[in-house]
């Protein structure tokens, strides 16, 4: 074939398959290489790095993209950044591949405006975990875990956790009892006996009957939390706190705040078993009394 100038020459069918040969000059002599052993086993630096479709894969699960994330500010740092101002950046990491990312919405610099909404998001299957939330003005905001387009899973700054839903579900007949300890922990009280020490017998439960029952309704709340002088429709039966604490201050429980304790409320499951021993010894009187 002729010698022809490379604007002279056809084009080549994109993407290339790896497979055509180049020539080149090695060690002073003409040789040819292969497109896919041009740049195989070395580095490749570029000051910019653009994917029109489809996405960058490494084929070894030992590659990495790194960055210097020690230094929110150096020039060197791992980022994700959109080309629009104050746009959410989609940034996902899913760790086997066969995770979903669609409707995450994650910015990842720290110079976001007012409302824009930093977070990351480590997608594995299909369980997201957001690991941090950062509002453009420096303040934390709720995490939230989305499903059908909607917030499901609600952790507000002070630990406050939400699960719409949850009061309109009908659950399964294996249930038990959630409690939730001071350190926020949720989970089940244990009754075995390898679980408990000091056991001893009620001797007087007669307290019981200093306890004044009452129907009440709850105050409605406004957006601060705070009691208002409006009622909730439901009627409710149960104790007041301060009148529980006069009887019985193990029947009630506190908050620790900057000020000390501060009483809160009754804890009602402690009354089951006081008043079984009351049914018993009433039981016993009546046996006692039938058989005169």
């Amino acid at each position: 074939m002729a010698d022809k100038k490379i604007s002279a020459l056809t084009a080549a069918t994109t993407p290339l398959a790896g497979t055509e040969v180049l020539p080149i000059v090695q060690s002073g002599a003409t040789v040819k290489v292969s497109i896919a052993d041009v740049t195989a086993g070395r580095s490749v630096s570029a000051s910019a790095l653009t994917a029109s479709t489809g996405n960058l894969t490494f084929s070894s699960t030992a590659q990495r993209i790194t960055g210097d994330c020690s230094n929110a500010t150096a020039a060197n740092r791992l980022a994700v950044q959109t080309t629009t101002a104050n746009s959410n950046t989609n940034f996902h990491i899913i760790p086997n591949g066969t995770g979903t990312a669609a409707g995450v919405n994650v910015e990842t610099d720290s110079s976001l405006a007012n409302g824009q909404v930093c977070q990351m998001v480590v997608i594995k299957d299909t369980e997201a975990r957001v690991i941090s939330t950062l509002r453009g003005t420096g303040a934390y905001v709720p995490l939230s875990l989305f499903a059908g387009g909607s917030a499901r899973l609600t952790c507000g700054i002070t630990g406050n956790i939400t699960a719409a839903g949850v009061y309109a579900a009908t659950v399964g007949a294996t249930n038990r009892d959630v409690y939730v300890d001071d350190t926020g922990l949720l989970g089940y009280v244990s009754s075995v006996r390898a679980s408990k020490t000091n056991i001893s017998e009620l001797s007087d439960t007669s307290w019981v009957y200093n306890l004044r029952p009452v129907s009440f309704n709850y105050r409605k709340r406004n957006a601060d939390g705070a009691y208002t002088d409006e009622a909730e429709a439901p009627l409710e039966f149960g104790l007041i706190a301060e009148e529980v604490e006069a009887v019985n201050p193990e029947l009630v429980f506190y908050d620790q705040t900057e000020n000390g304790p501060e009483l809160r409320g009754v804890s009602y499951s402690k009354l089951i078993v006081p008043l079984l021993a009351e049914v018993k010894a009433l039981s016993a009187r009546i046996a006692a009394l039938e058989s005169k």
